[in-house]
């Protein structure tokens, strides 16, 4: 890290490191400078997801997973089609209930019934934080 501040990797491997070790701040410090050095760094976002769901803060739980569904180019379409077909639909509708079914569209999205790890993860990160409190 001394070597090489900018590197985002280096910062993703020290929050995870951080979150193995149950130190949850210094866990999202690490993983908002990596997204914030890399956005495209895609694990990041996951991680930053499940560090503010340990720690109870769903809102920031649901921008990350919101970051990383926006940057997950391969489901790109099925994302502008599930937003647009939910835009009116729900109006005040609750923010995790919709991003729950924007990954169901996209988990659906892939040909052949192959199973996305992350989908998957994001999906358990959401259902999760129905379990802790902000």
């Amino acid at each position: 890290m001394l070597r090489d501040p900018e590197n985002a990797k280096a910062w993703f491997d020290l929050g995870v490191k951080q979150q193995a070790n149950e130190r949850e701040d210094k866990a999202i410090q690490a993983l908002q400078r990596a997204v914030e050095l890399d956005p495209s760094l895609l694990a990041a976002w996951l991680e930053l997801a499940v560090s503010y769901t340990n720690e109870g803060n769903r809102s920031l739980a649901y921008d990350a997973i919101e970051g990383w569904i926006n940057r997950k180019e391969i489901y790109a379409d099925s994302v502008r089609r599930w937003k647009e077909s939910n835009a009116n639909s729900r109006p005040g509708a609750d923010r995790a209930q919709d991003l729950i079914g924007c990954l169901i569209e996209m988990a659906r999205s892939v040909p052949g019934g192959v199973i996305d790890a992350d989908v998957q993860i994001a999906l358990g990160v959401l259902l999760n934080t129905s379990e802790v409190s902000e």
